[in-house]
């Protein structure tokens, strides 16, 4: 799994809308040719799809064109109100250097989700040139995530039914990544079932696969399955496991979750993995607090948050559950050279 350094993960991030917000898309709905007559123009976005009480917040990305050279400048988010237009000529800043390409993502209050790329210097095409161009922008509807919760028969937690404990972990979850602190993704759970699975009740990395297929297992195609059993042979203490592994859907993998976990984030934690975050492997409170941080006694407190660039990889990595058959080449990012995801920490400009 994608492992994040202190030095470059763990700083607090700029928490300027991200509580509550629903991700906005953006595709090219048409681009302005430069007013040569225009006095004191400025480069500007437009979402005509927000209303005057919309907020939408911007994450403005340069990077370079070519593999042979590494420049990735992520920019501060601006929060922004209504339609626009929206001054963005601060955060595109030089157009010709060092980086090739800017990439905007956007996320809205109640709208949706995606990413648009442009170049910086009309090159390949119509872009940002001169200091009077405009982008409009349209936006999709956000993502749905369908889980599917299967239970072991004669399973217990510590304390409770397991039909409880399964509705505690989807409330935190959907608090986690949808409402109060949200990256704006819907969860819909669907029915809870019950696997009578004899005496098998430990399951992990090795055994995992028959948890799909009968006699024993079952599997809901087009949902992420979540499997609520007793512990992981390997590793009783494990809380849970994203196992990545081809589903009879042809999905990425499938979700464990322990009966002695007692910890209520530790399903959205491995929704996380599924969705393409990686583990936060740092120290300090802050850090402690993220939901991707794999210790969860290292703070009395829960872990109660992501950061904007964890919100960005859930929308826009080609690897994400959730991503699939929604963007289209111009609209990814990733952690490589070319195509970069913004730094998981927006508190501070510069470049990398």
């Amino acid at each position: 799994m994608e492992m994040l350094t202190p030095d470059a993960q763990c700083r607090h991030a700029n928490r300027m809308g991200v509580a509550g917000l629903k991700w906005a898309t953006l595709l090219i709905a048409g681009l302005s040719m430069p007013n040569s007559n225009a006095q004191n123009v400025t480069d500007a976005v437009t979402i005509p799809q927000l209303s005057e009480t919309d907020e939408a917040t911007l994450v403005i990305s340069r990077r370079q064109r070519a593999s042979g050279g590494a420049c990735v400048c992520s920019h501060q988010i601006r929060a922004v109100m209504g339609p626009g237009p929206i001054d963005v000529s601060p955060e595109l800043g030089a157009r010709r250097a060092p980086c090739g390409h800017s990439q905007i993502f956007a996320l809205a209050v109640r709208k949706g989700v995606g990413s648009n790329t442009m170049p910086l210097d009309g090159e390949d095409g119509p872009g940002w040139r001169d200091g009077r161009d405009s982008m409009g922008v349209s936006l999709k509807n956000r993502p749905t995530l369908k889980l599917k919760v299967w239970m072991a028969k004669d399973v217990q937690p510590s304390a409770g039914t397991m039909k409880s404990r399964v509705d505690l972990d989807v409330n935190r979850a959907v608090e986690l990544l949808n409402e109060r602190k949200g990256c704006g993704i819907e969860i819909k759970l669907q029915v809870k079932e019950e696997l009578d699975l004899g005496n098998r009740l430990e399951w992990g990395q090795a055994t995992a696969s028959a948890l799909m297929k009968p006699p024993l297992g079952r599997y809901e195609t087009g949902s992420l399955n979540v499997y609520y059993v007793l512990r992981d042979p390997a590793d009783p203490a494990r809380r849970g496991n994203w196992i990545e592994l081809t589903t009879p859907d042809g999905n990425r993998g499938i979700i464990l979750v322990y009966a002695k976990s007692t910890n209520a984030e530790t399903l959205a934690h491995e929704i996380g993995h599924a969705l393409a975050l990686g583990h936060m492997i740092c120290a300090g409170d802050s850090c402690t607090k993220n939901v991707m941080h794999p210790d969860a006694d290292l703070s009395d407190d829960p872990r109660e948050r992501f950061e904007l660039g964890q919100c960005i990889r859930m929308h826009f990595r080609k690897i994400s559950w959730i991503a699939s058959g929604r963007n289209k080449e111009g609209e990814w990012c990733d952690d490589g050279i070319e195509f970069p995801c913004p730094p998981i920490d927006l508190s501070s400009d510069g470049c990398r």
